[in-house]
């Protein structure tokens, strides 16, 4: 963590608020009770602000592009297999939420009337704790996990939330609550649209990096954004709309994935795995088909490397693009991952 990240989780780790307005802050969310892959790779649920989350190289559509990956929870999918008659990609069972996979209201403040910030206002990243040139989106729960002495811990935390979207003039970063925002007589509120979001709340003192950013090279938090639960601040890594089926007129309502394909077989003198840079998915975030949902399958590209198997790159022999892929080799060859979801957050 870079000196200038680490004032800034001080910062918000105090709760101060230089331009105080509306509602107080009460500071960062604990991650205390966040599912291990929602503190970061190096995170340390008791000590905030330790782990990392870093974008993973792949390509879509010949085109090198990045995703920020995390499982699926517990409950979804279960090592080794999921429960019996678990579906991982449903969310609404007979017209009601799927408890498998939960998907909490959120409040996405729609933008169409810019909110209002302090007079002559600058954002400073060295001491804001959030921008007061924005209004933070709202969500209802945060991730919580399960953390057995001795034992895996276990998780329902799913990085989905039901959009509900706001409308009106608001002073930036005024209101911090669920409950004050259903009591604001000047602001529109809409049911739910019916929309998903994957929204993936992180540790919030944790950096976020893309691909060749380091450490040394930014301070790792221009990537997430930043919100508020019941007055404290979130931050979370938001991988856009998850792309439903509704078959029976709406009372099943399933996610749909994308697929993301990597070998299995040995590139040079390791064997193949995802996130080694060879993955390649169907779709790029502004593409059809993108989703933050991940459906993950392996292809043996022995035959591909055979020739030269120490030589191999992404560039030079291995495809980079589905459509290649699925010509290239053989559907009985193509077999699911374990475990065969995961979510694959693309960011803008």
């Amino acid at each position: 963590m870079t000196k200038r990240h680490w004032l800034c989780w001080l910062i918000l780790a105090a709760g101060c608020e230089p331009y105080p307005t509306g509602e107080f802050s009460a500071g960062a969310v604990d991650p205390v009770n966040f599912p291990p892959a929602y503190v970061g790779v190096g995170g340390d649920r008791t000590r905030p602000g330790r782990g990392r989350f870093t974008e993973v190289p792949a390509y879509a559509n010949g085109n090198a592009i990045g995703y920020f990956s995390f499982p699926f929870s517990t409950s979804q999918i279960g090592p080794p297999t999921p429960p019996t008659g678990t579906d991982p990609l449903r969310l609404v069972e007979n017209g009601a939420p799927y408890s498998r996979v939960p998907a909490p209201v959120a409040y996405r403040f729609d933008g169409s009337t810019p909110c209002t910030p302090p007079k002559n206002y600058v954002y400073d990243p060295r001491t804001d704790e959030v921008r007061y040139d924005q209004q933070g989106n709202i969500v209802t729960v945060l991730p919580s996990a399960t953390y057995p002495t001795g034992a895996t811990p276990t998780w329902s935390y799913v990085p989905i939330v039901a959009e509900r979207v706001v409308r009106g003039t608001i002073d930036c970063q005024s209101v911090k609550t669920e409950t004050t925002l259903l009591s604001r007589p000047d602001l529109s509120v809409s049911q739910p649209t019916g929309n998903y979001l994957a929204w993936a709340q992180i540790d919030v003192g944790a950096g976020v990096y893309r691909i060749g950013e380091t450490p040394g090279t930014s301070p790792g938090i221009f990537t997430q954004r930043f919100g508020w639960y019941d007055h404290f601040i979130t931050a979370y890594i938001d991988g856009g709309y998850i792309p439903t089926t509704t078959p029976d007129n709406g009372q099943t309502v399933t996610m749909v994935p994308q697929t993301l394909f990597y070998p299995r077989s040995n590139i040079g003198t390791a064997a193949g795995a995802i996130g080694r840079g060879y993955d390649v998915l169907e779709a790029g975030r502004n593409d059809t088909g993108y989703s933050p949902v991940c459906a993950v399958m392996t292809y043996d590209a022995a035959t591909v490397t055979a020739t030269n198997p120490t030589a191999c790159t992404q560039a030079n022999c291995l495809p980079r693009d589905a459509a290649t892929i699925r010509a290239r080799f053989p559907a009985a060859s193509l077999r699911p991952a374990n475990p065969p979801y995961i979510f694959c957050f693309q960011v803008q």
